[in-house]
Protein backbone atom coordinates (compact mmCIF):
# COMPACT_ATOMS: atom_id res chain seq x y z
CA UNK A 1 0.00 0.00 0.00
CA UNK A 2 1.14 3.73 -0.80
CA UNK A 3 0.10 6.24 1.53
CA UNK A 4 -0.17 10.29 0.82
CA UNK A 5 0.11 12.93 3.22
CA UNK A 6 -1.71 16.21 2.81
CA UNK A 7 0.24 18.64 4.65
CA UNK A 8 3.86 18.67 5.79
CA UNK A 9 2.52 18.90 9.66
CA UNK A 10 4.81 18.58 12.99
CA UNK A 11 2.96 15.61 13.75
CA UNK A 12 3.93 14.25 10.35
CA UNK A 13 7.58 15.41 10.70
CA UNK A 14 7.89 14.20 14.61
CA UNK A 15 5.76 11.26 15.19
CA UNK A 16 4.61 9.59 12.02
CA UNK A 17 7.18 9.65 9.00
CA UNK A 18 9.78 8.21 11.73
CA UNK A 19 7.60 4.86 12.39
CA UNK A 20 6.43 4.22 8.87
CA UNK A 21 8.66 1.72 8.35
CA UNK A 22 7.79 -0.75 11.19
CA UNK A 23 4.56 -0.52 9.06
CA UNK A 24 3.39 -4.00 7.62
CA UNK A 25 2.35 -3.38 4.42
CA UNK A 26 2.70 0.43 4.02
CA UNK A 27 5.38 -0.45 0.86
CA UNK A 28 5.88 4.05 -0.34
CA UNK A 29 4.63 7.47 1.02
CA UNK A 30 3.90 10.44 -0.29
CA UNK A 31 3.81 14.09 0.63
CA UNK A 32 2.35 17.31 -0.21
CA UNK A 33 3.18 20.46 1.14
CA UNK A 34 1.98 23.65 -0.43
CA UNK A 35 4.08 25.74 2.06
CA UNK A 36 7.14 23.34 3.09
CA UNK A 37 7.80 21.47 -0.38
CA UNK A 38 11.46 22.38 -0.25
CA UNK A 39 11.94 21.22 2.92
CA UNK A 40 10.33 17.83 2.88
CA UNK A 41 12.19 14.52 4.07
CA UNK A 42 11.34 11.07 3.27
CA UNK A 43 12.63 8.83 5.30
CA UNK A 44 15.82 6.72 3.91
CA UNK A 45 14.60 3.61 4.59
CA UNK A 46 11.49 3.60 2.45
CA UNK A 47 10.33 4.99 -0.73
CA UNK A 48 8.53 8.29 -1.31
CA UNK A 49 7.58 11.36 -3.74
CA UNK A 50 6.95 14.59 -2.37
CA UNK A 51 4.54 17.10 -3.98
CA UNK A 52 3.54 20.93 -4.26
CA UNK A 53 0.05 20.75 -4.87
CA UNK A 54 -2.40 18.87 -3.01
CA UNK A 55 -4.73 17.84 -5.80
CA UNK A 56 -1.68 16.95 -7.99
CA UNK A 57 -0.93 14.85 -5.65
CA UNK A 58 -4.16 12.96 -5.19
CA UNK A 59 -4.40 12.82 -8.43
CA UNK A 60 -0.53 10.84 -9.37
CA UNK A 61 0.83 9.54 -6.19
CA UNK A 62 -0.81 6.10 -6.80
CA UNK A 63 -1.84 6.38 -3.23
CA UNK A 64 -3.86 3.80 -1.35
CA UNK A 65 -4.39 6.04 1.84
CA UNK A 66 -4.54 9.34 2.13
CA UNK A 67 -3.62 11.40 5.81
CA UNK A 68 -5.36 14.75 5.67
CA UNK A 69 -2.76 16.88 8.41
CA UNK A 70 -3.69 20.54 7.10
CA UNK A 71 -4.78 23.28 9.37
CA UNK A 72 -8.37 22.33 10.62
CA UNK A 73 -10.42 24.48 8.48
CA UNK A 74 -9.11 22.70 5.67
CA UNK A 75 -9.82 18.99 7.03
CA UNK A 76 -13.48 18.31 5.50
CA UNK A 77 -12.40 20.01 1.98
CA UNK A 78 -9.47 17.40 1.60
CA UNK A 79 -11.49 14.32 3.02
CA UNK A 80 -13.90 15.02 0.79
CA UNK A 81 -11.40 15.45 -2.42
CA UNK A 82 -9.68 12.08 -1.11
CA UNK A 83 -13.37 10.04 -0.52
CA UNK A 84 -14.35 11.20 -3.94
CA UNK A 85 -11.30 9.59 -5.93
CA UNK A 86 -12.65 6.29 -3.88
CA UNK A 87 -9.34 6.55 -1.46
CA UNK A 88 -9.12 5.17 2.69
CA UNK A 89 -9.10 8.36 4.18
CA UNK A 90 -7.61 9.53 8.00
CA UNK A 91 -8.30 12.80 9.16
CA UNK A 92 -6.19 14.24 12.06
CA UNK A 93 -8.32 15.49 14.84
CA UNK A 94 -10.85 17.09 14.61
CA UNK A 95 -11.94 15.11 11.64
CA UNK A 96 -14.70 17.77 10.59
CA UNK A 97 -15.85 20.94 12.44
CA UNK A 98 -19.36 19.95 12.69
CA UNK A 99 -21.38 17.31 12.92
CA UNK A 100 -23.39 17.60 9.67
CA UNK A 101 -20.50 17.43 7.65
CA UNK A 102 -18.98 14.22 9.62
CA UNK A 103 -22.40 12.74 8.42
CA UNK A 104 -21.63 13.61 4.69
CA UNK A 105 -18.22 12.10 4.68
CA UNK A 106 -19.37 8.75 6.34
CA UNK A 107 -21.93 8.71 3.85
CA UNK A 108 -19.37 9.52 1.15
CA UNK A 109 -16.92 7.01 2.36
CA UNK A 110 -19.77 4.25 2.33
CA UNK A 111 -20.88 5.13 -0.95
CA UNK A 112 -17.16 4.64 -2.35
CA UNK A 113 -16.55 1.40 0.09
CA UNK A 114 -13.87 3.61 1.72
CA UNK A 115 -12.84 3.62 5.44
CA UNK A 116 -12.93 7.06 7.02
CA UNK A 117 -11.22 7.45 10.29
CA UNK A 118 -10.18 10.50 12.81
CA UNK A 119 -6.91 9.89 14.27
CA UNK A 120 -7.77 9.81 18.11
CA UNK A 121 -4.49 7.59 18.32
CA UNK A 122 -3.74 7.96 22.09
CA UNK A 123 -7.18 5.49 22.34
CA UNK A 124 -4.69 2.70 20.14
CA UNK A 125 -2.22 2.69 22.91
CA UNK A 126 -2.07 -0.69 25.05
CA UNK A 127 -2.13 1.19 27.99
CA UNK A 128 -5.79 2.07 27.29
CA UNK A 129 -6.45 -1.88 26.91
CA UNK A 130 -4.19 -2.30 30.38
CA UNK A 131 -6.19 -0.15 32.20
CA UNK A 132 -9.55 -1.73 30.76
CA UNK A 133 -8.15 -4.83 31.96
CA UNK A 134 -7.48 -3.92 35.60
CA UNK A 135 -11.63 -3.46 35.44
CA UNK A 136 -12.06 -6.90 34.46
CA UNK A 137 -9.67 -8.37 36.60
CA UNK A 138 -11.08 -6.96 39.40
CA UNK A 139 -14.83 -7.87 38.18
CA UNK A 140 -15.77 -3.59 38.59
CA UNK A 141 -16.30 -1.09 36.44
CA UNK A 142 -15.33 2.42 36.11
CA UNK A 143 -17.74 4.77 37.74
CA UNK A 144 -15.74 8.00 37.63
CA UNK A 145 -12.91 9.62 35.51
CA UNK A 146 -11.12 12.72 36.04
CA UNK A 147 -8.46 13.73 33.24
CA UNK A 148 -6.58 17.15 32.15
CA UNK A 149 -4.48 17.87 29.36
CA UNK A 150 -3.16 21.27 29.45
CA UNK A 151 0.03 22.96 28.63
CA UNK A 152 1.62 26.60 28.28
CA UNK A 153 0.92 29.11 25.33
CA UNK A 154 1.84 28.44 22.71
CA UNK A 155 3.55 30.60 19.65
CA UNK A 156 0.85 33.33 19.31
CA UNK A 157 1.06 33.08 15.43
CA UNK A 158 -0.03 29.09 15.82
CA UNK A 159 -3.26 28.37 13.93
CA UNK A 160 -5.09 27.30 17.17
CA UNK A 161 -5.25 31.04 18.14
CA UNK A 162 -7.41 31.90 15.10
CA UNK A 163 -10.88 31.56 15.11
CA UNK A 164 -11.35 31.06 10.84
CA UNK A 165 -8.31 28.43 11.00
CA UNK A 166 -10.83 25.84 13.16
CA UNK A 167 -8.72 27.19 16.33
CA UNK A 168 -9.11 27.38 20.39
CA UNK A 169 -9.22 24.58 22.88
CA UNK A 170 -12.27 22.80 22.00
CA UNK A 171 -11.42 22.06 18.70
CA UNK A 172 -7.79 21.33 20.04
CA UNK A 173 -8.34 19.25 22.71
CA UNK A 174 -11.96 18.41 22.46
CA UNK A 175 -11.45 14.80 21.73
CA UNK A 176 -9.62 13.78 24.64
CA UNK A 177 -11.73 15.50 27.08
CA UNK A 178 -15.14 13.40 25.57
CA UNK A 179 -13.40 10.33 24.50
CA UNK A 180 -12.33 8.46 27.48
CA UNK A 181 -16.43 8.36 28.26
CA UNK A 182 -16.32 6.37 25.21
CA UNK A 183 -13.18 4.31 26.06
CA UNK A 184 -14.26 3.19 29.70
CA UNK A 185 -17.74 3.68 29.58
CA UNK A 186 -18.88 2.63 26.70
CA UNK A 187 -21.36 5.15 26.21
CA UNK A 188 -22.21 8.77 25.34
CA UNK A 189 -22.72 11.45 27.89
CA UNK A 190 -26.72 12.25 28.59
CA UNK A 191 -25.80 15.67 29.66
CA UNK A 192 -22.76 17.96 29.59
CA UNK A 193 -22.17 21.27 31.36
CA UNK A 194 -19.09 23.65 31.92
CA UNK A 195 -16.95 26.83 30.80
CA UNK A 196 -14.67 28.09 28.21
CA UNK A 197 -12.15 30.79 28.92
CA UNK A 198 -11.77 33.29 25.54
CA UNK A 199 -8.52 34.64 25.12
CA UNK A 200 -8.58 38.77 23.75
CA UNK A 201 -9.40 37.98 20.27
CA UNK A 202 -12.83 35.26 21.17
CA UNK A 203 -10.78 31.91 20.61
CA UNK A 204 -11.46 30.01 23.69
CA UNK A 205 -8.07 28.72 25.58
CA UNK A 206 -9.05 26.83 28.05
CA UNK A 207 -12.34 25.11 29.34
CA UNK A 208 -13.46 22.56 32.18
CA UNK A 209 -16.20 20.69 31.72
CA UNK A 210 -18.28 17.94 33.61
CA UNK A 211 -20.39 14.97 31.69
CA UNK A 212 -22.66 12.98 33.16
CA UNK A 213 -23.61 9.40 31.96
CA UNK A 214 -25.92 6.13 32.21
CA UNK A 215 -25.89 4.37 35.39
CA UNK A 216 -24.51 7.38 37.64
CA UNK A 217 -21.13 7.66 35.63
CA UNK A 218 -19.53 10.89 35.24
CA UNK A 219 -16.20 12.75 34.01
CA UNK A 220 -14.91 16.18 34.77
CA UNK A 221 -11.65 17.56 33.12
CA UNK A 222 -9.64 20.28 32.56
CA UNK A 223 -8.07 21.23 29.39
CA UNK A 224 -6.56 24.05 27.56
CA UNK A 225 -3.24 25.56 26.75
CA UNK A 226 -2.50 28.36 29.83
CA UNK A 227 -1.11 26.56 32.42
CA UNK A 228 1.96 24.59 33.81
CA UNK A 229 1.77 21.18 31.78
CA UNK A 230 -0.33 18.12 32.79
CA UNK A 231 -1.44 15.10 30.85
CA UNK A 232 -3.14 12.70 33.41
CA UNK A 233 -5.84 10.51 33.91
CA UNK A 234 -7.44 8.57 36.89
CA UNK A 235 -10.73 6.16 36.59
CA UNK A 236 -12.29 5.37 39.52
CA UNK A 237 -14.81 2.36 40.00
CA UNK A 238 -16.40 0.86 43.03
CA UNK A 239 -13.34 -1.48 44.25
CA UNK A 240 -10.41 -0.06 41.87
CA UNK A 241 -8.31 3.26 41.75
CA UNK A 242 -6.21 3.63 38.27
CA UNK A 243 -3.89 6.76 36.87
CA UNK A 244 -1.36 6.98 34.52
CA UNK A 245 0.58 10.02 33.53
CA UNK A 246 1.50 11.46 29.86
CA UNK A 247 -1.40 9.24 28.97
CA UNK A 248 -3.07 11.32 25.38
CA UNK A 249 0.79 11.71 24.10
CA UNK A 250 3.01 9.03 25.19
CA UNK A 251 6.39 9.01 24.06
CA UNK A 252 7.54 6.23 21.61
CA UNK A 253 10.02 5.23 24.50
CA UNK A 254 8.49 5.68 27.53
CA UNK A 255 7.95 2.60 29.74
CA UNK A 256 4.62 4.23 31.05
CA UNK A 257 3.14 3.33 34.44
CA UNK A 258 -0.08 2.81 35.31
CA UNK A 259 -0.81 2.88 39.33
CA UNK A 260 -3.37 0.89 40.44
CA UNK A 261 -4.91 0.83 44.03
CA UNK A 262 -7.20 -2.28 45.25
CA UNK A 263 -8.21 -3.31 48.83
CA UNK A 264 -5.99 -0.27 49.52
CA UNK A 265 -2.91 -1.87 48.79
CA UNK A 266 -1.29 0.39 45.93
CA UNK A 267 1.03 -1.52 42.90
CA UNK A 268 2.03 -0.42 39.79
CA UNK A 269 1.83 -1.97 35.72
CA UNK A 270 4.29 -1.08 33.38
CA UNK A 271 3.31 -0.74 29.59
CA UNK A 272 6.07 -1.56 27.28
CA UNK A 273 7.10 1.58 24.42
CA UNK A 274 5.01 1.63 21.95
CA UNK A 275 3.67 4.39 19.26
CA UNK A 276 0.37 5.25 19.52
CA UNK A 277 0.34 6.54 15.58
CA UNK A 278 2.24 3.20 14.82
CA UNK A 279 -1.05 0.62 16.77
CA UNK A 280 -3.23 3.13 14.84
CA UNK A 281 -2.35 2.96 11.56
CA UNK A 282 -1.37 -0.50 11.75
CA UNK A 283 -5.03 -1.34 12.82
CA UNK A 284 -6.48 1.11 10.17
CA UNK A 285 -4.56 -1.03 7.28
CA UNK A 286 -5.31 -4.23 8.73
CA UNK A 287 -9.26 -3.20 8.68
CA UNK A 288 -8.56 -1.98 5.19
CA UNK A 289 -7.40 -5.75 4.16
CA UNK A 290 -9.95 -7.47 6.01
CA UNK A 291 -12.72 -4.73 4.56
CA UNK A 292 -13.85 -3.97 7.81
CA UNK A 293 -14.43 -0.50 8.38
CA UNK A 294 -17.43 -0.35 11.12
CA UNK A 295 -15.74 0.24 13.89
CA UNK A 296 -13.61 3.34 12.93
CA UNK A 297 -17.08 5.24 11.38
CA UNK A 298 -19.21 4.05 14.63
CA UNK A 299 -16.24 6.28 17.01
CA UNK A 300 -16.03 9.03 14.66
CA UNK A 301 -19.58 9.48 14.48
CA UNK A 302 -19.94 8.89 18.41
CA UNK A 303 -17.55 11.61 18.90
CA UNK A 304 -18.66 14.04 16.36
CA UNK A 305 -21.70 14.10 18.53
CA UNK A 306 -20.50 14.23 21.81
CA UNK A 307 -18.06 17.51 20.58
CA UNK A 308 -21.09 18.68 19.28
CA UNK A 309 -22.89 18.25 21.92
CA UNK A 310 -20.48 19.88 24.51
CA UNK A 311 -19.62 22.73 21.59
CA UNK A 312 -23.39 23.62 22.25
CA UNK A 313 -22.98 23.71 25.66
CA UNK A 314 -20.00 25.73 26.57
CA UNK A 315 -20.09 27.98 23.74
CA UNK A 316 -23.70 28.49 22.05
Amino acid sequence: MKILFLGYSSIVRRRILPILPTIADIRSIAVASLLNFDHIKIPDSIAGTAYSDYETALDESGADIVYVSTINSEHTRWAKAALQRGLHTIVDKPATLNLEDTQRLLDMAAEKNCCLAESTVYAYHPQIKAIQQVFVDNDDLPIRITSTFSFPPMSPDNFRYQRKFGGGALWDLGQYAMTPGRLFFGQEPDEISGIASDSADGVEISFSVLATYDQDRSLIGHFGFNTAYRNHIEVLGEKTVVWADRIFTTPETLENNITIIQNNQQTTRTVPPASSFACFLQTFVTAIQNQDYEQFGEDLLVDARTMQHMRDKLIN
